[in-house]
């Protein structure tokens, strides 16, 4: 079954949040890294209680407020596809300096209130033992 990972998101909510990484290569390109565990009861087969990193190639914009005041983990509260006001306003200044829209924005949401906010041009999903997983 050949699913589209973004389509299934809705499922991510209360997985558990292990690492939120900006990784920039020697070439300069950049990566952020998100990776989950999937809630054991999501609701998607493929991810309950699955390792999960999500990619997001690219990230043009990366918006943020992270909390470190939390005293347990870190939950997965809600994934939007819609940019916010901010984030509006700064793809609007970047497309005036001539650098093209991006394909995708995200907004993630944690329980903490946490917040991050991406836009970039690619979204992938890799499950499992992240050793052997599989690219989605």
């Amino acid at each position: 079954m050949n699913t589209n990972p973004l389509e299934k998101v809705d499922y991510l909510h209360d997985a558990d949040v292990y690492e939120i990484r900006l990784i920039i290569d020697e070439s300069g390109e950049r990566e952020l890294h998100l990776r989950l565990r999937g809630h054991p009861e999501c609701g998607y087969e493929e991810w309950n209680g699955k390792e999960i990193r999500v990619t997001f190639y690219d990230p043009r914009i990366v918006l943020g407020e992270l909390f470190g005041h939390v005293a347990n983990g870190e939950t997965l509260n809600a994934w939007r596809h819609s940019p916010s006001a901010s984030m509006q306003s700064h793809v609007r200044r970047h497309v005036g300096m001539g650098l093209p829209t991006p394909n995708h924005f995200v907004e993630i949401v944690l329980h903490s209130g946490s917040l991050i906010e991406v836009a970039c041009n690619e979204i992938r999903f890799v499950v499992g033992d992240l050793g052997e997983a599989e690219d989605h």
